[in-house]
């Protein structure tokens, strides 16, 4: 059997097109030839054996022709795993190192791709030749954040990265519930954001004895702002709004709810004033840690002493915490004392007025020094077990007038109170959040269920 190559079979095809063409033309050309009676004869075109429109001539003849490559558009989701790069990802799909540096380096313009996490994932665009392995990349995008996402384009191998604002919707978030076994655990249970439940908690924590005042079956009730993605996730929570809780339990009288809400004056900070527009900030914490993270096991007053094994009396409360647990400053004020002091261990002595200073000790670590200006809330070491103690706790002392004092039994006045003007502006803000409550009664079953009431903010 004799065999062809594709160039040849290419060869025999032209040249049998070429004779067909050729006798096509010379059986529809008009002849003149000579008969007895010298009549002028037209031959006649026999349609069946000869077509007549090329198209159907091209049709008739069968050769092998070579198809072009196949340029497909291709659209993937690349989700990243632990050790891939901006640059392994691209391979994947086939674009090449050169065109890879190029992408990398105008996405690097507007986004750090250190800022990466794994599970992340990118949406990518690009051209694949059928008979290529090569990819041409034509554009990517990935969420940078929950509010920035970011886009790169490619055209003709140049590239241009730009980073777009995602439209967030705010919203406010309802939760009620009932403690079961703490403030804490029971709101992130219903599922208040857990730096929404730190705020409410602090802005109770002038008035609330964390450790002995809740008791199982204390109502609560949280307002706070949250934002939503286009596909309606919550991405972002901030702003407790109000908060209110009754301690009690079921003994819990009308008068004894406490209410506290978020405002902010004309020429202030915002902050949490009580229903008759009072500051909650006060003086002193009578906490100085989060209240999640410890709890009391010696109260201030006579007591046997674990180690020495008599009557002592105790001249502050102990808080028991895991080592490292951060320790704050219960109040404004200037350092007077902060070194290793005997069976004190780690020490630290805050002078906050001329009536008032506290102290903190067998702390791990001080992070303040003598001389030096703090502010409520700041941190000024962590919990330890330095001098003579049985275990990592907090020791924490309230001195009045240089006296050592109940820290749980103090009262205090308000930092700060009201204008007129400003008192006028709460008063407003307080009746708007009472309304939105009150027209949006949240029901038993959704309670039970950490149900929430949204309203659009």
């Amino acid at each position: 059997m004799i065999s062809f190559s594709r160039t040849q079979l290419s060869g025999i095809c032209f040249l049998l097109l070429a004779t067909s063409i050729a006798i096509h033309e010379h059986q529809t050309k008009p002849h003149l030839l000579t008969s007895s009676s010298n009549e002028l004869i037209a031959p006649q075109k026999d349609i069946k054996s000869t077509p007549t429109d090329l198209t159907e001539l091209a049709e008739q003849i069968t050769c092998p022709t070579q198809s072009a490559d196949e340029v497909e558009l291709k659209e993937a989701v690349l989700q990243i795993s632990s050790g891939d790069t901006m640059m392994s990802m691209l391979n994947k799909i086939g674009v090449n190192r050169e065109e890879a540096i190029r992408a990398i380096e105008a996405i690097k313009r507007v986004y750090d791709l250190r800022e990466m996490k794994v599970g992340q994932e990118i949406n990518v665009r690009y051209n694949k030749n059928s008979s290529k392995t090569a990819a041409t990349l034509l554009g990517l995008s990935f969420k940078a954040s929950h509010e920035n996402e970011i886009a790169l384009e490619g055209d003709d191998g140049t590239f241009t990265a730009k980073k777009y604002q995602i439209a967030l919707k705010k919203v406010q978030k309802r939760i009620e519930g009932t403690i079961d076994s703490s403030f804490y655990a029971a709101a992130l249970k219903r599922g208040v954001p857990a730096q929404v439940v730190r705020e409410a908690i602090n802005a109770l924590a002038y008035d609330i004895n964390w450790q002995h005042d809740p008791v199982r079956g204390d109502p609560f009730t949280i307002v706070y702002d949250a934002y939503q993605d286009t596909n309606g996730n919550i991405v972002r929570a901030d702003n407790l709004k109000y908060v209110s809780f009754a301690p009690g339990g079921k003994n819990t009288r009308k008068d004894n709810v406490r209410r506290i809400y978020r405002f902010q004056p004309v020429k202030g900070s915002p902050g949490y004033y009580d229903a008759n527009g009072v500051n909650v900030v006060r003086t002193l914490l009578q906490t100085p840690m989060d209240p999640s993270k410890m709890r009391v096991t010696s109260k201030f007053g006579r007591r046997i002493h674990p180690i020495l094994g008599y009557s002592k009396h105790h001249k502050g409360v102990d808080f028991s915490a895991s080592t490292g647990t951060p320790v704050r400053a219960a109040g404004d004020g200037v350092v007077v004392k902060a070194s290793y002091w005997g069976n004190y261990g780690n020490y630290v002595m805050i002078k906050h007025n001329s009536e008032f200073s506290t102290a903190y000790a067998h702390l791990s670590k001080m992070k303040v020094k003598p001389g030096e200006r703090v502010r409520q809330n700041q941190i000024i070491g962590n919990v330890g077990a330095t001098g003579r103690t049985t275990g990592p706790h907090l020791h924490y002392e309230v001195l009045r007038h240089n006296v050592h004092v109940n820290p749980q039994s103090i009262k205090q006045m308000p930092t700060t109170k009201l204008n007129a003007k400003d008192l006028a502006d709460f008063k407003r803000v307080k009746q708007q959040i009472e309304k939105d409550i009150a027209d949006n009664p949240v029901i038993p079953s959704q309670v039970a269920s950490a149900g929430t009431i949204t309203r659009t903010g």
